[in-house]
Parts: C-alpha cells; structure tokens; sequence
C-alpha cells in the first residue's frame, strides 16, 4: 500500500475521532449545567484544554485528507499532491468544502478554548459536519440527498455516542469518583442520548448497506466487505457494553460501582475507537459491485 491510502486512513480516524471528542465536549458542557459547582470547576479546564487539542487534530487531519484527495484526482504521488493541493483546495468544490471545514474546526478551537457556552460550538459542530458530508461519497449524489443528509446525522450520530462515552469515561467520571459528587442526572442524560444516537446509527447504516451490497454473500467478497464487517462486530460489542452500562452500570454508579460503570466506558470507548478504524479502512476500499 502506498502512502496516499495511509494517508487517507489516518486522517480519516483522526479526523472523525476529532469530531467525536468535540461533540462529547460540547454535550458535557451542557450535561453539567445541572452538577454541583465544585465538579463543574475540576471538570471544564481539562474539557477545555482536550477538546482544543482535540480541535486542532482534526483541522490538520482535514489538510491531510484534502493532500491526499489532490493526489487522488491528480493520479500522483504524494509529493506532487502537495504541489497540486493549492489549485485544488481553490479551484474545486472538493477543496471548498475542505477549506470549510477546516475553518470550522479552526473556529472551534478558538470557542472551545476561551467559552464556556456549547450552542456557538455545537452550530460550529453542525458546519462541519455539513462541509463533511459534500466531501464524502454521499455527497457525489447532490447536496442535498437522501444519501448526503444520512450520512451528515450518521457523523453526528457517532460524535454523541464515541464523544459521550469518551468524555465521560476519561473525565467526568474520574473527576465525579475523586470529589465523591453523585453524577446520576449527568449519566442518565448520556444514556438517553446514546440510545437515541444508536438508533439513528442502526438505521443510516442499514440504509447504506441496502445502496452497497446486493445480497448478503458480498460480505466476504471483497476487502471493503471484510473491512465492513469487522466494523460491524466492533459496533455489536459497543451495544453489549453500552446496553450493560444503561441497565446495570449507571444504575449501580454510587460507591464501588462508579468504579466498575467508568471501566466499562473506557472500554466501550477504545472498542468505539477501533470500529471507527475499520471505518477508515473503509474509505480507501472500492464497494462491491
């Protein structure tokens, strides 16, 4: 493989595992509106400081797929990329978009790192997931499409549940544990959200697997197909955990179970995380058909 699928691949997680951070960010900020003070205080400078890293990622991961496209539509390497990149990021509606994108992100990390509110943040989340999907695969159906739209609300379905899970399970839960806060409300919040994100996730997904394959033999019959269903395995066991957290780890939160609720979360999260690798490798994988 050569460096332009790389390329693709590692700004692609890097990119969208950006985005979702972001968007648990910004739900965060909402969730903990409703906390005691003294958990708000531990809790937002290390949001902040995150999600602008988080921010920043993602804006040099949007560069590094649109070098990768230039050498894509140029049908060269990627040292001639770079030397097509400008006249590509200025002169197609792929770079338009792309420069969007990256603007947005840019915009969020300057309101991510001297805000507090999450509306500005959450519309400038909303931007970018719009430039995204003109830039996708979906987007070459027309803007707008039944394909564009699904694939705008499968982004930020992805972001509230991998973001949710991630910053609960890597900041707000540990904080909550070491000042001995109950988080109930903050939790339940989450799991809403990630229920409802799951659902819109199953159907996008079952949409764009009846435009992709024609039955189900095409599953082992390609690399995309394999590469789709390790995704779809990952996807399945992040259900398990999540539906384990929502029944009984959120439930039993309090005391030695707080303990067991964030392991589960750090799980779900790094199970989430792969998943959205082999969704990467998805990207640089001709569909069957």
């Amino acid at each position: 493989m050569d460096g332009v699928p790389l390329l693709q691949m590692g700004a692609a997680l890097v990119l969208n595992a950006g985005f979702a951070w972001l968007a648990g960010a910004v739900m965060a900020r909402r969730w903990l509106l409703g906390c005691p003070p003294g958990l708000v205080n531990r809790v937002l400078p290390v949001l902040r400081r995150s999600a602008v890293l988080a921010a920043l990622a993602a804006l040099l991961a949007t560069g590094a797929s649109l070098w990768a496209a230039a050498a894509l539509m140029g049908d060269v390497s990627l040292r001639e990329g770079w030397v097509m990149l400008p006249t590509v990021a200025t002169g197609t509606e792929y770079g338009h978009m792309g420069l969007m994108a990256m603007a947005a992100m840019a915009t969020l990390a300057v309101l991510m790192g001297t805000r507090s509110d999450w509306l500005p943040a959450a519309a400038m989340l909303l931007v970018f997931a719009l430039a995204r999907g003109c830039i996708s695969h979906a987007g070459e159906m027309g803007v707008p499409s039944t394909e564009y739209c699904l694939e705008v609300v499968h982004l930020l379905l992805v972001g509230v549940w991998l973001g949710g899970v991630a910053v609960a399970a890597w900041i707000v839960l540990p904080a909550a544990r070491r000042s001995g806060i109950a988080i109930a409300p903050y939790l339940q919040a989450l799991s809403t959200a990630a229920t409802f994100a799951l659902a819109g996730i199953v159907a996008s997904g079952v949409f764009n697997a009846c435009q992709r394959l024609d039955s189900l033999s095409q599953l082992t019959a390609s690399t995309w197909a394999l590469a789709l269903v390790a995704k779809l395995v990952l996807f399945a066991a992040a259900v398990l955990l999540g539906a384990y957290n929502r029944w009984w780890g959120f439930p039993g939160a309090g005391g030695d179970g707080g303990a067991r609720a964030m392991l589960m979360l750090r799980i779900e999260s790094i199970v989430l995380v792969a998943a959205l690798a082999a969704a990467a490798c998805l990207t640089v994988q001709p569909p069957p058909g």
